[in-house]
């Protein structure tokens, strides 16, 4: 093939030895970045061990049961937002395993504080005779979580879901 005209007189563009790609390296031609579910994983964590604290804080020596959902909006906010930079820096709009990697590590966080702040407030009873494991027979944990969690259980959860979810997209 050459450069010559034709016979109407036109020209054909020169030819490269190699085809010209828009797309980065990384891609693999796929069009969309895989996210690092990993370090989203550890960045969230990371956050949601400080709210954790804060969780049984407010649970067991506190006991504020309203405030909770405050510190899951917070909570599930942060989380959220953390989760999704760990995973997709720089991108504005994140695939959906960062989003639900950012709802489950939210929702841990409830499962860790409750758990905590079960232990917590068992341990700091005061008046009590008993040892730690002698306070648990008589108070077992799903029993003294379920007759916490009617007044506002179903609102702190479904803030923490919520706000974790507008904060990773």
């Amino acid at each position: 093939m050459s450069n010559a005209a034709g016979s109407g007189g036109e020209t054909r563009p020169p030819t490269t030895s190699s085809p010209r790609t828009d797309r980065p390296a990384d891609e693999g031609g796929s069009g969309a970045v895989r996210p690092r579910l990993l370090r989203g994983l550890a960045y969230g964590i990371g956050m949601a061990l400080l709210f954790v604290l804060v969780w049984t804080v407010m649970a067991a020596i506190l006991d504020l049961s309203a405030g909770l959902v405050v510190l899951g909006a917070a909570a599930g906010w942060l989380t959220g937002t953390a989760v999704a930079l760990g995973a997709e820096p720089g991108t504005m709009r994140r695939q959906r395993s960062t989003i639900l990697l950012a709802v489950a590590v939210a929702l841990g966080i409830w499962i860790a504080g409750t758990a905590l702040a079960y232990g917590v407030s068992l341990a700091i009873l005061p008046g009590s005779t008993l040892d730690l494991f002698g306070r648990m027979a008589n108070a077992p944990f799903l029993e003294t979580v379920a007759a916490g969690f009617v007044p506002g259980g179903p609102l702190t959860l479904a803030a923490l879901a919520l706000f974790a979810w507008l904060g990773a997209r």
